[in-house]
């Protein structure tokens, strides 16, 4: 199964680095109610086979990952969203989340002000033009009544 993925977009990344177990744990977190197999993993977050198994050993002996193996050789793993360690990772990047989105929102207003301000700017150019062509229509009347 393979699954796209945007590693380089991803806040887990971004906030705890771009290690393979970072790697891993971030793929295995956008689908945490998901068992997937070595080759799944491999196949989407592009690592080779030994880095993996290096990696599934060490995530597996933190309790961040659940290993089991299914009929032949294949590795099944999933991972384990009651881990500490994994909830950690999983508040951090709610915060960062939030934190980003209050900064967007900030910025939207901002932009928004600022459109507005632009807005009502242009109105007033326009208003201020009427009337000065409406003054000169006014004054070129008044010269004529009284010549």
């Amino acid at each position: 199964m393979h699954i796209t993925s945007i590693m380089e977009d991803s806040l887990i990344i971004h906030i705890y680095g771009n290690s393979p177990q970072m790697r891993i744990i971030d793929f295995l977190m956008e689908f945490p109610t998901t068992e997937f197999t070595s080759a799944e993993i491999i196949e989407n977050i592009k690592m080779s086979k030994t880095t993996l198994y290096k990696c599934l050993d060490d995530l597996s002996a933190q309790g961040m990952i659940r290993l089991s193996k299914t009929k032949g050789k294949a590795i099944v793993c999933m991972i384990d969203m009651k881990n500490p360690i994994i909830q950690t990772i999983k508040t951090g990047v709610g915060i960062a989340s939030g934190e980003i989105a209050d900064k967007q929102l900030t910025y939207e207003r901002l932009l928004s002000k600022i459109r507005s301000s632009a807005n009502n700017r242009k109105s007033l150019l326009v208003r201020k033009k009427l009337l000065r062509e409406e003054l000169n229509l006014t004054n070129e009347s008044l010269k004529t009544m009284s010549s």
